[in-house]
């Protein structure tokens, strides 16, 4: 018995609803140990490259601003795959989002106009 989609499009219509549902329900999950690794590397590679170069200055306050370093770049990186962030939160103002588009949200639109 051979297996042929165009015999049963029932079938591949409901693996295909399955297996968007999976990627949809572990793309939290994804997000969440990208943003991880991706503050966890900058820690330690710019932790690595301080502590480097306290070895050869000979002081050893190199590491914690490599570490500092590393968190901050960590923070901005995550932000920029994050692709869209949301808007500062202002008390003052409310929860709402801003009229204007990031050029990110405008380009994945296909949209040029601000």
């Amino acid at each position: 018995m051979s297996f042929d989609l165009w015999e049963d499009p029932e079938k591949a219509k409901r693996d295909a609803e399955k297996h968007a549902r999976k990627q949809q329900s572990t793309k939290g999950q994804n997000d969440g140990w990208t943003a991880t690794g991706t503050l966890l590397t900058g820690i330690i590679v710019w932790g690595g490259i301080g502590w480097l170069v306290g070895l050869w200055t000979g002081w050893v306050g190199c590491l914690p601003i490599g570490v500092i370093i590393g968190a901050a770049l960590g923070v901005y990186l995550v932000v920029k795959q994050a692709d869209d962030p949301p808007p500062l939160l202002d008390i003052s103002k409310g929860q709402h989002r801003s009229k204007y588009k990031s050029a990110a949200t405008l380009r994945k639109q296909g949209s040029t106009d601000q």
